[in-house]
């Protein structure tokens, strides 16, 4: 039982203090073991007051008696001491040592040497364990919630358990004085010892010779064996009156009650289903299987299709040919059984265990409906036999017929039943309910004086009469049907539509109960291996004539979990289930007619609520309407016409619900996704104001002809209509789809040809090769270098290169390319300051007379706005225009790379700046930094011509390294100054390209700078974090785009 967490100042949880969150400590007081958000948040403030306040986490802070570190009592856990509970430690020292013979005491101040050997290990909590397996042993292991904190105070005493995981020399000493007074483990204790020849804690230097369960000779082997199938019987039992109450409800109703069938059938039923239950039961306790004690049984899902194998049988034979009917029919379902075993083992052979699961789950909860439904219908036939058909006629029947009373009392019993069960979730409950009914009914019987022959006349018991006039009927009788020469073979191929149909149905269960099964039983198994052992058992069954079977979930977990988890008990149960076959089906004329019929309504009943109750709020309306279309075609048509007519609605379904899905991810304009390259700052001024003209377009999923009259709708609606601004280039970016039909590839024809009537151009990019291929079929991408065809459209491998492409397209066609002018003016003082232009503007500035001077200011800033101030023209003593392309480097390079438009800059600002970088020619790729470059060779970068790469370099959990070029540099590009000035680390990684000239300013240069000067070092960051002040927001946007993928 949980202890609630009291209202005491020092509430501990998980080694914080929590007395000043009471929102905690109301959440720990509903549920100990509820982690909720604010616990998470407040473990992770906790380590932020760890890290700023490490003396509050240090253990000798807590002590309060003024004792120094060397009089700190440890205390350590000795493991070899078997206890039943926990030791109590008193307030006094004095005492703890000795009233607990399980403390080993020491000084803290005592030089030890640590010593560990050979296959031992010390757990955290001071006792000795395998980490392979769970200890069960009862060790004293003094506080194991002690987390983090290394100590923990016991209520108001000033003792402190320190756990000492440096296990010393004296300790381990200790430990192997006491350790002898040990003998040897039960073995069937459950403990962390794997083999005897393992050496441990608890074995080491341990003679077995004198253990008294050491165990020689014959007679010690039968007492072990006798005590292992007593400790065994309850379950076994409990299997067998199991699979007694399921071959009494399900073994009477495998041949259909019809005139041309043996007067033995149902004996021959019940007979043919512990058959098949045997077979399974004996391969499932070989050992073959992981599941040890696992229950196998017939399976009883395939009865309504036995039952259509039948009918068809009789159809094409006629009634009046008794013996060739039964024959045909035994046939027919050892050919169902060895078709079943061999698509089993095919399956777990080609290691498709898991193909099944593509079935769609509604449609077999569909099918386990008609089947619920069959046997509500096959309850009432073998009470009233009256056989199921549509009509009036055949309600009025059954509620007309003396045995009314006896189907009404029995399926009432059943919804009692499952009412009760939804109460009640006992695995026992039904088997219970239904042993207790025969000892009602005969307690009445007795009390009122019925007698038991006009009992079974009138039908509340089972009249069960051989054709040679015997009650006894052998187990073997249904072996006698088999008659090859009075078989019709012809009449066999009319019957393989169903088989089929039997077959594709029964394999649908195994890869659903396997799993589950080995979840409730908690043990690993491979499900083509179990799928193989399923193909052995029909196999097997179907070759001695019997039928179908499966391990069966329910049956197997309760068998294991009421002490049948062996494959002793697995065989013991085999055993139990031949006995109950050869003691034969004679007292099947002693079992009440209510209880088969309750069983068999029970089922039904349980069925169709699974299928028609719990699926109501679970199940999408499309699902549930499919579902409830299987179960009314299953009934009326039959159950191959029912599987069919669902797979089919189900596709209809699926083809709607997919058309319905959002087959267009995302819409983006040129600016929100720019391309990765580094231009300069007037142009991505201008590509953020006319990259609106770019439509980006992200596809996903499959494309086809439900989904891609999205497509169709957008482009007309929302890019062909839209008069607020003209659209130039479209993207189409298909890395998210996985593939498209042939009607969607030529609906694209169709759209590029309106896009190209109105001047857009179309761009295609990350075409993955399933969509290639249809795209070529139709002749799109298969002309590509026809200019006449492909005017408008161009095809890119990949998106930052279509987006690159539409950015120069815009500063081509749109971008003011005037020429860029260097105005030089010189002040009074004689210093000089550059300015950068446009020489548009300049041409209208009248050569800068004084009385245009001011209009002429006011054009430039508004052309680009200036971050300082512009020297007037009457404070300037001169005003020349400069060709900055006769300076050598790297000062023209500084100068075009740092000044921008529109702004003014001392000249002796980059002259100074010369001497402070270095060139780099690079003659072949080179890495210029990665992940692993130290932080003090951490530089800035202007390139001045070739190219260099960016890199992200991302590990997935396959230890596969990726890299993804985030950022292409080209000539006049800063990189590195984020890194430079933070003095950080880099997490990418830079290559420039061979052929490439870069120039660079370290650590040892820019400190140079600074001391000489500082004014000049000022400047240059403001210059470079100019330069770089929109690329931040491009590197979040390329964080957009690797999200969209």
């Amino acid at each position: 039982m949980e202890q609630p967490i009291s209202n005491n100042k020092d509430i501990n949880f998980r080694g914080y203090h929590v007395a000043s969150f009471p929102s905690l400590k109301n959440e720990l007081d509903e549920d100990n073991n509820l982690i909720t958000p604010q616990e998470v948040r407040y473990e992770t403030l906790s380590w932020i007051d760890r890290e700023f306040n490490p003396d509050r986490f240090n253990p000798s802070e807590a002590l309060n008696d003024g004792s120094s570190p060397s009089e700190i009592k440890i205390y350590i856990a000795s493991p070899p001491k078997l206890v039943d509970e926990k030791p109590k430690f008193s307030n006094d020292n004095s005492s703890c040592s000795s009233s607990s013979p399980t403390i080993t005491e020491l000084s803290k101040t005592e030089e030890l040497e640590n010593q560990k050997t050979e296959n031992q290990s010390y757990s955290n909590y001071g006792t000795f364990s395998n980490p392979i397996k769970n200890q069960n042993l009862n060790y004293e292991p003094l506080n194991n919630n002690f987390n983090n904190n290394k100590f923990n105070k016991k209520d108001s005493s000033n003792e402190y358990f320190i756990i000492d995981h440096d296990f010393n020399k004296t300790a381990y000493n200790s430990y192997q004085n006491s350790k002898e007074k040990l003998y040897s483990v039960v073995t069937d204790q459950e403990t962390n010892i794997i083999d005897d020849s393992e050496t441990t804690p608890l074995t080491a230097s341990h003679n077995h010779s004198n253990s008294p369960y050491k165990s020689n000779g014959i007679v010690p082997f039968l007492q072990t064996w006798s005590i292992q199938c007593i400790k065994f019987l309850p379950a076994v039992l409990l299997g067998v009156l199991l699979n007694l109450l399921d071959s009494l409800s399900y073994g009477i109703i495998i041949f259909p009650k019809h005139e041309s069938m043996p007067s033995t059938y149902v004996q021959s039923g019940i007979s043919m289903f512990l058959v098949s239950t045997i077979v399974a039961q004996l391969v499932y306790a070989s050992g073959l299987s992981k599941f040890k004690g696992g229950n196998g049984s017939m399976m009883i899902e395939v009865m309504p299709f036995l039952h259509i194998i039948c009918q068809t049988i009789i159809e094409k034979i006629g009634a009046d040919k008794p013996k060739e009917i039964i024959a045909t029919v035994m046939v027919a379902y050892a050919i169902s059984t060895i078709l079943t075993g061999l698509v089993f083992y095919l399956l777990g052979t080609f290691k498709m265990g898991n193909i099944m699961s593509f079935f769609p789950r509604h449609i077999l909860i569909g099918c386990i409906g008609g089947i619920g439904l069959f046997l509500v219908q096959t309850g009432i036939e073998i009470i009233t036999g009256y056989s199921f058909e549509l009509g009036f006629t055949y309600i009025k029947n059954i509620f007309t017929t003396p045995t009314l009373p006896i189907w009404l009392i029995s399926i009432t019993l059943a919804f009692g039943l499952s009412i009760v069960h939804t109460k009640i979730h006992h695995p026992l409950l039904v088997p219970t309910f239904f042993i207790t009914l025969p000892v009602i009914f005969y307690l009445i019987v007795w009390i009122g004086g019925f007698n038991l022959d006009e009992l079974r006349e009138q039908g509340w018991l089972f009249n069960l009469i051989s054709d040679d006039g015997h009650n006894d009927v052998p187990f073997y009788t249904f072996w006698t049907y088999f008659d090859f020469k009075a078989t019709q073979w012809s009449v066999i191929p009319y019957t393989l539509s169903t088989i089929f149909a039997l077959v594709f149905f029964g394999i649908l269960h195994v890869p659903i109960n396997v799993p589950a099964l080995s979840v409730s039983v908690n043990t690993e198994v491979d499900i083509n291996k179990e799928l193989k052992i399923h193909g052995y058992t029909n196999f097997i069954s179907g070759l001695i004539g019997s039928l179908q079977n499966y391990l069966v979930y329910s049956n197997s977990v309760l068998f294991i979990r009421s002490g049948g988890n062996s494959n002793i008990a697995g065989f013991m149960l085999a055993l139990g289930t031949f006995a109950l076959l050869v003691v034969g089906t004679s007292f099947i004329k002693y079992v009440p007619t209510i209880i088969i019929g309750g069983l068999i309504f029970h089922l039904g009943i349980d069925l169709m609520k699974e299928a028609l109750v719990d699926t109501f709020k679970t199940v999408s309306p499309i699902e549930y309407l499919t579902i409830v279309l299987i179960v009314v075609c299953m009934d009326v048509w039959g159950f191959t016409q029912g599987i069919i007519v669902g797979i089919i609605v189900a596709c209809i379904f699926f083809i709607i619900t997919l058309s319905r899905r959002r087959i267009i991810r995302s819409v983006h304009s040129g600016p929100e996704l720019p391309s990765t390259v580094y231009r300069l700052r007037n142009q991505r001024t201008f590509l953020n104001d006319a990259g609106i003209q770019i439509k980006v377009i992200r596809f996903q999923g499959f494309i086809f002809f439900g989904t891609f009259q999205q497509i169709n709708d957008y482009i007309n609606n929302m890019i062909l209509k839209t008069d607020s601004y003209d659209i130039k280039y479209i993207i189409f970016d298909f890395k998210l789809v996985s593939g498209m039909d042939y009607s969607a590839s030529e609906a694209f024809i169709k759209i590029k040809s309106n896009l190209k009537k109105r001047k857009i151009y179309l761009i295609l990019c990350n075409v993955q090769p399933s969509s290639i291929d249809p795209l070529n079929r139709v002749g799109f991408l298969s002309n590509i270098d026809d200019d006449d065809n492909n005017e408008y459209f161009e095809y890119f491998n990949n998106y930052d290169s279509a987006i690159e492409w539409c950015e120069n397209m815009l500063l081509e066609t749109q971008y003011d390319a005037s020429k860029r002018i260097y105005v030089l003016k010189t002040l009074e003082d004689g210093s000089t300051r550059l300015l950068l232009t446009r020489e548009s503007v300049y041409n209208n500035s009248n050569n800068y007379s004084s009385s245009s001077s001011n209009n002429n200011i006011n054009r430039m800033s508004a052309f680009t706005p200036s971050p300082s101030p512009i020297t007037p023209l009457s404070a300037c003593k001169s005003v020349v225009k400069t060709n900055i392309n006769e300076f050598e480097q790297p000062l023209k390079l500084l100068i075009h790379t740092l000044l921008n438009e529109n702004n003014e800059v001392d000249m002796n600002v980059f002259t100074e700046l010369t001497r402070y970088f270095k060139c780099f020619e690079i003659k072949k790729d080179k890495i210029l930094w990665d992940k692993t470059t130290p932080a003090f060779e951490n530089q800035i970068y202007i390139v001045e011509s070739g190219q260099a790469l960016l890199y992200t370099v991302n590990e997935n959990s396959n230890h596969v390294i990726k890299e993804k070029v985030t950022g292409t540099l080209v000539p006049y590009s800063v990189i590195g100054e984020v890194e430079f000035f933070s003095k950080l680390q880099h997490r990418t990684k830079l290559v420039a390209q061979g052929g490439s000239k870069l120039w660079s300013i370290n650590y040892s240069n820019y400190e140079s700078l600074c001391n000489s000067h500082p004014d000049i070092a000022l400047k240059f960051i403001q210059l470079i974090l100019q330069c770089s002040s929109g690329r931040m927001e491009n590197v979040l946007k390329h964080d957009l785009i690797k999200s969209l993928y």
